[in-house]
């Protein structure tokens, strides 16, 4: 079982298991079959308004959110690549790494507008989707993938070793380097990790690091998706919604 059929698989096992609680949407819960259905639509929206196909790089500047775990899972549907990139770089180092994946579409937030113009400039063959405010009203919207369908995109074939998302290394003595997470490692990991916590479908997560961060969906996330648990989103770490939501406050 591939990235791509998590949630379908989540979505017929345990419909109406709550899958997110948004917090940025006044916690807002999303269903398995919810979330699986929203996934799709944005399969079939970076397929249709993009061309993106199997192998194909899309890139994410952004803040922990809904839509971006839409679109991981969506690039998993696909057998597309995610090019997760940390928003805590300069714009010269992100520049430098995007030319290097060549994704062929960059899905950014409202909160790095002047980091979109230096890339703007820097590449401008670059495809651009804004996933709220726009940096250039050219853009694409995010929202547009409202009308396209829910129906699962078309299968395809996909090997153990094909890569689902590139994270980068910290770049402390140097330019960040990609490394390929693939199908196998990502499933391995969720499952290991079930088995090493014991973690069971009544498990809930609190998904604060950074979705860049090989942490951020590592560390729980994807393996409570796996095993059918909930995950609480937050746009990032802060103190006192952390303590809130550990204590029930």
């Amino acid at each position: 079982m591939f990235i791509g059929d998590w949630l379908a698989r989540r979505a017929q096992l345990t419909p109406h298991k709550v899958a997110l609680i948004d917090t940025l949407h006044a916690n807002r819960q999303i269903t398995y079959c919810e979330w699986n259905r929203s996934a799709n639509r944005t399969a079939n929206y970076l397929r249709g308004q993009f061309d993106i196909a199997q192998g194909d790089r899309v890139a994410v500047l952004a803040m922990n959110s809904v839509a971006y775990l839409d679109i991981w899972f969506a690039l998993g549907k696909l057998g597309g690549v995610l090019q997760n990139l940390n928003w805590r770089l300069s714009a010269r180092e992100l520049i430098q790494l995007v030319q290097d994946a060549s994704p062929k579409v960059l899905l950014y937030g409202g909160d790095f507008l002047p980091l979109i113009a230096d890339l703007r400039a820097a590449l401008p063959e670059l495809q651009f989707v804004a996933l709220d405010e726009k940096e250039n009203l050219a853009d694409s919207a995010f929202e547009t993938r409202a009308s396209f369908g829910e129906a699962p995109p078309p299968e395809i074939e996909l090997r153990w070793s094909d890569p689902w998302v590139i994270c980068y290394t910290g770049g402390t003595t140097g330019t960040p380097k990609g490394a390929l997470l693939t199908h196998q490692a990502i499933t391995a990991n969720a499952a290991n990790t079930v088995i090493s916590w014991g973690l069971t479908a009544d498990d809930v997560t609190l998904l604060n690091s950074p979705l860049f961060h090989t942490g951020g969906l590592n560390v729980f996330t994807a393996p409570l998706v796996y095993v059918g648990g909930t995950s609480i989103v937050t746009r990032e770490f802060e103190l006192e919604q952390t303590f809130d939501l550990l204590t029930g406050g």
